[in-house]
């Protein structure tokens, strides 16, 4: 048994670890697909109109609360694309968490947006199966065309 999965929405398709949870929302607008593993969530959001990262990672900070996170600009080799997108560090009772957002631009009039979450361990880093499960999607992310 392969230890990844195919998601295809026929928007884009990529691979996910067999052992993530997935699972569907869909609410005024907007579709959330979750991959949720044991150290890494994946997210991947459609939503209607034009969605700016920046304004996404400021209602995430704000939630969080401003004095518990540090933002900062990434960039990622996403399929064949390099793509942009936010980094927030976020600390919160005591625990360490960093969540990365990134524009998937597939032109049209929806705004795509994939998310990677990971707990930190104490020493600050990611742990081996969270690093392994975005590298998988980042990996074999395809962007199809609509249709």
């Amino acid at each position: 048994m392969a230890n990844y999965r195919r998601f295809d929405n026929g928007t884009v398709s990529f691979n996910y670890k067999s052992n993530a949870t997935y699972s569907f929302s869909e609410t005024n607008g907007s579709k959330t697909w979750t991959f949720d593993g044991s150290d890494a969530v994946v997210f991947l959001f459609e939503l209607d109109g034009q969605v700016k990262v920046d304004a996404i990672v400021d209602n995430v900070v704000k939630q969080f609360g401003k004095k518990n996170c540090r933002v900062e600009s990434v960039s990622k080799r996403i399929g064949n694309r390099m793509v942009t997108g936010k980094r927030i560090n976020v600390t919160l009772a005591g625990q360490k968490l960093v969540q990365e957002y990134y524009d998937i631009d597939l032109g049209g009039s929806k705004t795509n947006i994939l998310a990677f979450q990971n707990t930190k361990k104490d020493n600050g880093s990611i742990s081996d199966d969270g690093l392994s499960a975005v590298e998988l999607v980042a990996t074999s992310f395809k962007f199809e065309h609509k249709h």
